[in-house]
């Protein structure tokens, strides 16, 4: 018997096999970004059904990279009619900042979408927005201001899992303004 990796206390997820049972221990959340630690106690090798949401290395360090759900197979390598799945959802990271890319003016009736960067890496774009004046720049789910009458709005963008984490663009329009491309 074979435990892949280290200490086997500091694995989130345990897998063991007993006669010809195996079963499973531990956690099977993990955040966009995050890792979970996976072992086994016999030799077996890893495996998700889709690389785009999580990884697997061979001594099983899973990462999260997007948000969705795998499912992770522990395969026995001395007999791979004998395997163990069991599904992995990775979670939203949620954002430490937001930045935002849009002009400071526009002219009447034109339109703009907001280029919206939340960091670190991983963490989720899902994004509110919203205009103090929407009778003067309104905003749409997506970012896509319309300069609609002459004054100034603020748009803040929030986000979707945590309020407390926004950034604050103030816009006026002009009648004479160029029109932001």
């Amino acid at each position: 018997k074979c435990v892949v990796g280290q200490n086997e206390s500091s694995f989130d997820v345990k897998v063991t096999k007993e006669k010809d049972e195996i079963k499973i221990e531990g956690k099977n959340q993990v955040v966009a970004g995050g890792y979970l630690t996976l072992t086994c106690n016999y030799e077996c090798n890893w495996t998700t059904s889709d690389e785009s949401i999580a990884t697997i290395e061979s001594n099983g360090k899973l990462r999260g990279l997007k948000v969705g759900e795998v499912i992770v197979t522990a395969t026995d390598v001395n007999d791979p009619t004998n395997y163990f799945t069991f599904t992995v959802t990775v979670l939203p990271k949620t954002p430490t900042s937001i930045e935002i890319e849009g002009p400071n003016k526009m002219s009447l009736g034109s339109t703009y979408q907001l280029k919206v960067t939340t960091k670190p890496i991983y963490s989720t774009n899902d994004v509110i927005f919203d205009s103090s004046n929407e009778s003067i720049i309104s905003v749409d789910q997506n970012g896509y201001l319309i300069a609609q009458s002459i004054g100034t709005a603020t748009i803040t963008v929030y986000s979707a899992l945590d309020k407390n984490i926004f950034r604050t663009i103030y816009l006026r329009r002009c009648i004479l303004c160029k029109t932001i491309q």
